[in-house]
């Protein structure tokens, strides 16, 4: 059977696509849904900021990208589509929400079963109302979670995989709360080939990755430049820490506005590289 990822503009096969950046963040909005004009951008202001970054990108061979900010930290489908239009790479959006901090209202008391469904139909239907379907799941864990709502949140993410097959990517911070966190996916019944961790910052949870719990899943690294002090090394770092887990991918936000100090470009770049040279790329596979 032929597998295909769904984007913004339509299905693609797997097969044809080449590198990959599985963490991104074209649109973002970190003061979370509280606020009056929350996720508000004009796409055309967007575009203009951003279409630079994309270009570049494509021009270091990148062939599909997957936007990260899902409910709660900004998800924008305006903005998306617009983007979509101007570049050659593949966008791949989410269904799903951000921690607990950053649950709308709407999704607080909805049930483990609604949640399900509302982003069962996103991923096989479309996205509020519209055709355009979601490429996988993202959630996120508070740093000292899984709160209930998270475990609703995880336990719902594993319910639409099965029902779809779509991957669950996660943004967690350290092992523990990994841990705890992996421990109710598997009880729920997922498979963690099905799962996408990532890991941003704090270097406690390298001692993690060698444990048996992270063995089966895919970890990303996030903001690698602050996590080793010699950027040239990035590779060789990978390299020593892939050997006891299934499978890592690593991305430096790249695409978020506004954060790209001169300094980073060349990093950058050096990401790009490495990542031709690893092929660890973390994505649905439906």
């Amino acid at each position: 059977m032929v597998k295909r990822i769904f984007t913004i503009n339509g299905p693609i096969e797997i097969d044809s696509l080449g590198l990959i950046l599985p963490h991104e963040h074209l649109f973002t909005d970190l003061r979370g849904p509280g606020v009056a004009d929350y996720a508000r951008g004009e796409p055309s202001a967007v575009v203009k900021v951003v279409e630079p970054y994309l270009a570049e990108a494509s021009a270091a061979g990148t062939t599909a990208l997957v936007e990260c900010s899902t409910v709660g930290v900004g998800r924008n489908l305006s903005v998306l589509r617009s983007l979509a239009d101007i570049t050659s790479i593949h966008i791949i959006a989410p269904t799903g929400v951000y921690r607990d901090a950053y649950i709308p209202e709407s999704l607080r008391e909805i049930s483990e079963h609604d949640l399900a469904e509302l982003w069962t139909t996103e991923l096989t239907e479309g996205i509020e109302g519209t055709s355009i379907r979601a490429g996988f799941i993202k959630l996120a864990m508070s740093d000292d979670g899984p709160t209930a709502l998270e475990i609703r949140n995880l336990k719902a993410a594993v319910k639409a995989s099965q029902t779809t097959g779509a991957v669950i990517a996660s943004h967690t911070i350290g092992g523990k709360v990994a841990k705890k966190e992996m421990d109710v996916l598997e009880e729920a019944g997922l498979d963690l080939h099905a799962l996408s961790g990532s890991t941003p910052r704090r270097n406690q949870t390298f001692r993690y990755w060698k444990k048996p719990h992270a063995v089966g899943h895919t970890w990303n690294l996030t903001q690698l430049a602050r996590l080793t002090s010699h950027r040239q090394n990035c590779s060789r770092l990978l390299l020593r820490l892939s050997r006891p887990v299934s499978q890592i991918t690593f991305y430096s936000h790249s695409m978020q506005v506004g954060t790209i100090p001169p300094a980073r470009m060349d990093f950058r770049r050096k990401v790009f590289e490495a990542t031709r040279l690893w092929q660890g790329i973390s994505s649905p596979d439906y």
